[in-house]
């Protein structure tokens, strides 16, 4: 069963279409990632994939159920089962990390104070950040305050992370250490991640198949290994638009 499926997904903004049909499905354990050009909807079909916005048509499943079919308490549970990192990380500035990680086991999973900073020191742990509970998010890199979004959406206990350009604004050597966290987690805890990126050439070295959105709808899904190496002429123009070598 896949975690996660759209098929012929259509949502537009202000009578504007921005997907015209979208199809695909993320199993178990996979990495998935979405490349396109830039305003093609990518960030679009990563929210809508899991609810966060309303579709105008088509169907979205989790866990193998229609998610607008069931019935409002239902299809909250099942967005939980989904982590979504937004590109800024999105943390609360005005709480600290230990706060901004426990954030969901306190207010929803109604754990007490303690056992919710005791959930976060783990989390953070399995992100490679500790000792940092008590820092506000103003004192953290680009990169620590991705891995604390990262943590804070594991503390959700999920089956799949969302990452909408988890790379942009890092230095090469930060981007390749979350790459490798992305995969140390699908290891370690079992997570299946889907990865919105323009960043063909990192997507390359970690996703497990890669897809490819052009006007609204999917037109290429593939290994990362065949996608690097294809010669469709949208993946060509691409790899231009990116600047990655053909």
């Amino acid at each position: 069963m896949a975690l996660m499926s759209c098929t012929d997904v259509q949502v537009s903004f202000d009578e504007e279409p921005v997907l015209c049909g979208a199809t695909f499905a993320v199993e178990p354990g996979a990495i998935v990632g979405i490349v396109g050009r830039s305003g093609e909807g990518k960030t679009t079909l990563l929210k809508a994939s899991v609810g966060l916005i309303p579709i105008d048509g088509g169907e979205v499943s989790l866990l193998g159920e229609s998610l607008w079919d069931a019935p409002p308490a239902r299809r909250e549970e099942l967005r939980r089962r989904f982590g979504f990192i937004f590109q800024g990380g999105a943390l609360f500035d005005s709480l600290t990390v230990a706060e901004n990680v426990g954030l969901f086991p306190e207010r929803v999973r109604r754990v007490g104070r303690p056992e919710a900073r005791r959930i976060a020191t783990e989390t953070l742990g399995l992100v490679g950040l500790t000792g940092i509970e008590d820092l506000l998010p103003s004192e953290l890199s680009g990169g620590m305050a991705k891995r604390v979004a990262i943590a804070r959406a594991l503390a959700m206990e999920p089956d799949a992370l969302l990452f909408d350009e988890p790379t942009a604004h890092l230095d090469p050597a930060t981007c390749r250490q979350l790459e490798a966290l992305i995969v140390r987690l699908r290891a370690e805890v079992g997570v299946a991640a889907v990865v919105v990126s323009h960043d063909l050439e990192s997507l390359c070295r970690f996703a497990d198949r890669i897809i490819l959105l052009h006007e609204g709808r999917i037109v290429l899904e593939s290994t990362a290994a065949e996608f690097a190496e294809s010669d469709d002429p949208r993946v060509r123009a691409l790899r231009a638009t990116e600047g990655v070598a053909p």
